[in-house]
């Protein structure tokens, strides 16, 4: 039986190319994909994150709020890089839609932890 937990404070963040993560469109999806993902690699936690905010552009990157009717979720290893405040995740959402020639980056806020069985 996967393990379920609600992310305790402090809040973390996300932050990446959209290339990188697959989407989905309910947290359930995300929450299933997350189990998954912990089941495959040994029971690994895993990060359920609603994607916030996307950055696009080249030199003038700027921020876009994602249309809170139909969000977006995201899941990642716990392992992998997450950063503690959203301005920070903001940052880095920039530069990296800068460094790769004005492609999409995602700013999500994490709420779950997933262990798969």
């Amino acid at each position: 039986m996967p393990l379920i937990a609600q992310q305790p404070a402090p809040i973390l963040y996300l932050s990446g190319l959209v290339s990188a993560f697959t989407t989905y469109a309910t947290y359930e999806a995300a929450q299933a994909a997350a189990v998954a993902l912990s089941a495959a690699n040994s029971g690994a936690p895993v990060l359920t994150a609603r994607v916030m905010e996307h950055a696009d552009g080249g030199n003038n990157t700027r921020l876009n709020l994602v249309n809170s009717g139909s969000p977006s979720f995201v899941v990642q290893l716990a392992s992998g890089t997450t950063v503690g405040a959203r301005e920070a995740a903001r940052t880095a959402a920039i530069a990296t839609s800068a460094a790769n020639a004005g492609a999409s980056a995602f700013v999500a806020r994490v709420f779950q932890t997933c262990v798969g069985p």
